[in-house]
């Protein structure tokens, strides 16, 4: 399970979903937690959160307080410190606002660990269910790229508490390989978890994921993304930002690669 647990703080508002299902996380694996605030604006507010979760509950809370460039920063804080997940509210990330802000991508771009983001408003911790996430649908499309996610996910409790669904989804007119899904399934069931498989038919992929995830009450959207095109585009125009735009289920989104470089955003993403 996770151990060392990032939530990265640019809209102090918003951030209780995430700090909150961090603790969550934190009670299922004893995990230290460590909030980062991006901006002078963060400081008092961060502080204060972090008294607040050290006084109230038994966790241990780190605080830092990267400067710019983030996307440097942060991935020097993650490496060095032994971050293997970072947790962010998805109002912050903006979403489902609009365009990603420069310091979220940032935290994208400097994630080599998968990023968690949280929908609001969020529930306390003490009242968030155990495992946190039980019901996990898993996107695949045949691609190692997209199985790379799974490890990832197995992390978040015991194998045998969890109930994953794959889904794949496929064209209204076109066949998919259920055996593929069938023998990635028998992989994660030798491993405890219990697995369904599901084929989704449906023109746009982002739709047909975030539709099979609400009508089976999922509770958490995990996938891969590709990032190409350097870190101003990591999530713009990919499925996995066009899911978060129409979701209101926490994502876990993982980049295989871990942390590039900003090339022609660094100035935004210290902004």
């Amino acid at each position: 399970m996770y151990d060392h647990i990032l939530v990265s703080i640019s809209k102090p508002r918003d951030a209780q979903p995430a700090v909150q299902t961090a603790l969550g996380l934190a009670t299922q694996s004893e995990a230290t937690i460590e909030l980062a605030g991006l901006g002078q604006h963060t400081r008092g507010a961060v502080a204060d959160f972090a008294h607040e979760v050290t006084t109230e509950t038994p966790f241990h809370v780190a605080v830092s307080f990267p400067e710019p460039p983030y996307a440097l920063a942060l991935e020097q804080l993650i490496r060095s410190h032994g971050i293997d997940l970072v947790v962010i509210s998805a109002r912050e990330a903006s979403a489902r606002q609009g365009p990603m802000s420069g310091r979220m991508q940032a935290v994208i771009g400097a994630a080599s660990v998968p990023v968690l983001f949280i929908p609001g408003p969020g529930r306390p911790w003490r009242e968030l269910p155990r495992p946190v996430f039980r019901r996990v649908v898993i996107t695949l499309d045949g691609s190692p790229l997209a199985e790379s996610v799974i490890p990832h996910v197995l992390k978040l409790a015991e194998p045998a508490s969890l109930e994953i669904t794959l889904l794949t989804v496929a064209p209204l007119a076109q066949d998919s390989d259920e055996s593929y899904l069938d023998r990635m399934a028998g992989e994660l069931r030798r491993r405890g978890a219990h697995v369904h498989t599901h084929v989704a038919h449906d023109e746009h992929a982002a739709g047909g994921i975030v539709l099979y995830a609400y009508m089976n009450n999922m509770d958490l959207i995990a996938m891969s993304t590709h990032g190409r095109g350097g870190l101003s585009r990591i999530l713009l125009g990919s499925v996995a930002e066009r899911v978060m735009r129409l979701t209101a289920l926490p994502v876990l989104l993982w980049r295989p690669g871990g942390a590039e470089a900003l090339v022609g955003a660094s100035n935004d993403a210290s902004a």
